[in-house]
């Protein structure tokens, strides 16, 4: 009887647990899609921002890779190359990752020579070791 209620307790905790990570990324999907929606029609930047929203939580990334073509369509920065390496490493093609992220570095150090690239490059990196 107490591994019954000891099951139930925890299969109960996983639930409450799961509907609040569902209901965090179903919050980051309709505040993605409405960024989207309100953006200009040449904000590559509203695009790639809804993008990285979904990317960092791990959801709709089906959707969050549209916007980043889109974006990379209006205009193609070092910022939504990035968050397209990012959407590489969240759907497990470090290749293609550490292919965006080296573009993403050319174009930052070819507008700003001194820009910081501490965080590209750890990105860089891991992509690398993912790819190994």
């Amino acid at each position: 009887m107490k591994t019954i209620f000891k099951s139930l307790v925890i299969f109960s905790i996983a639930c409450v647990s799961f509907a609040g990570f569902a209901a965090d990324n179903n919050q980051t999907v309709l505040k993605s899609r409405k960024m989207v929606e309100l953006a200009a029609a040449d904000d590559w930047k509203a695009l790639a921002d809804a993008a990285k929203n979904c990317i960092d939580k791990k959801t709709n990334l089906a959707e969050a890779n549209e916007w980043l073509d889109k974006s990379l369509t209006i205009k193609t920065t070092g910022y939504n190359l990035l968050v397209k390496g990012d959407y590489y490493m969240a759907t497990n093609l470090p290749e293609k990752a550490l292919e965006s992220y080296v573009a993403a570095m050319k174009l930052i150090l070819s507008e700003n020579p001194n820009a910081d690239l501490k965080e590209l490059q750890a990105k860089i990196t891991k992509a690398k070791e993912a790819k190994i």
